[in-house]
């Protein structure tokens, strides 16, 4: 449904209602921070729909009057956009699962994550056809900031567009040798704003996303080529050094492989902190045999008990594959008709290009590896 030749009006909080709200709807939205641009537009249209239904004794079916809200909303001097902030409210309401979102409340204290983000920006590139990369909710990390993001991007360029960077400053600020950290295997940077700000004010951090966030087709990557790609980054922002570096999971693979290229160049790093990484090819193979008896060794001890619970790990495990080959499928299908993929099979098709990057991967500890320090860590 578009209302003034726009998607995604339906969505804000007026439309959101099955029935058109009271004014006590409108002066509460007023009162938990809604701008007055927006109270304004909301007040409009509760006008004139109340005076389409005088005029035509027509009750609301879902059919908005529109050129009764276009004239109130030329004689109020309302912009279009005055709406964004109201829309994007109720997205945060909905995506986070809280009861209300203010103007300023900012998106990681309430919970927000990269799977969240991935929702929202896929709902704004769909209703204002506007394609964020997951680190602006760094800098703009409240419904007011975002929404003020979107309607500069929906401007005409007026001078040469930005050029695209791996770096991501998520806390630039502080007196302290900076920290640099490498994304996980999703590609995104969104889960380190804990971290940054577990270290303090003082302790600039910065994150490198994937160069494959940018691309419309993702090719094949290598854990040598993602590693020097982040090293000249890094080198061409923080020449001087000393060089702090690090990484989650997958992350950590990539940020040990920097180290060793940095070694090779003679700019040893000070410091090389892996979270959560284990070093390809030192699985432990068991086979058939020993998990027949290991399993039969747990029945045996628990019962029932333990076979619901191998049951359960099963069926998540067999439901992850079957949803991966449907995803795999899905991004054949968009390939063969020439369609962009939508923001969730993007990520999905560039934590697969990192899966099979990785089982490419031959690890070589270099004579720096004796001084390496192990976290632990839960991402992947």
């Amino acid at each position: 449904m578009k209302v003034l030749g726009i998607s995604g009006l339906e969505n804000s909080v007026v439309f959101k209602q099955a029935h058109w709200p009271g004014l006590e709807e409108c002066e509460y939205r007023i009162a938990q921070g809604m701008d007055a641009a927006a109270a304004l537009l909301i007040d409009g249209i509760l006008i004139a729909a109340a005076e389409a239904e005088r005029f035509t004794g027509m009750k609301h079916t879902g059919d908005f009057p529109v050129h009764a809200i276009r004239f109130c909303l030329a004689e109020a001097g309302i912009s279009i956009d005055a709406v964004d902030e109201g829309t994007l409210a109720v997205w945060w309401q909905d995506l986070l699962g809280v009861e209300h979102v203010g103007l300023d409340d900012d998106f990681f204290a309430l919970g927000g994550h990269s799977l969240v983000g991935v929702r929202l920006f896929a709902k704004i590139k769909k209703t204002w056809q506007v394609d964020l990369e997951l680190a602006v909710l760094f800098e703009a990390r409240t419904v007011r900031k975002l929404a003020e993001v979107v309607r500069k991007s929906k401007l005409p360029a007026t001078s040469e567009p930005k050029a695209w960077s791996t770096l991501v400053p998520i806390q630039p600020n502080g007196s302290r040798t900076p920290l640099f950290c490498v994304h996980a295997v999703g590609g995104d940077v969104i889960f380190y704003e804990q971290l940054a700000r577990a270290l303090g004010s003082n302790q600039p951090f910065y994150a490198f996303q994937s160069p494959l966030v940018s691309q419309t087709d993702i090719r094949q990557t290598s854990i040598e080529e993602l590693a020097s790609t982040y090293v000249k980054a890094m080198q061409s922002f923080f020449p001087q050094g000393p060089y702090l570096i690090g990484g989650a999971s997958f992350g950590g693979l990539v940020a040990f492989e920097m180290a060793r290229q940095l070694y090779a160049q003679g700019a040893e790093p000070r410091l090389l902190v892996l979270f959560d990484t284990a070093i390809p090819g030192n699985e432990q193979r068991v086979d058939a045999k020993e998990r027949a008896a290991g399993f039969l060794a747990g029945l045996r001890r628990q019962g029932t008990a333990y076979l619901k619970k191998k049951t359960a790990v099963k069926r998540v495990y067999w439901g992850d594959n079957l949803l991966r080959q449907f995803r795999l499928l899905a991004c054949a299908s968009h390939r063969l008709v020439r369609r962009q993929l939508p923001v969730h099979l993007h990520y999905f098709q560039m934590e697969e290009a990192h899966k099979q990057a990785l089982t490419r991967y031959t690890f070589h500890p270099y004579g720096w590896q004796d001084h390496a320090h192990a976290g632990s860590g839960s991402r992947s």
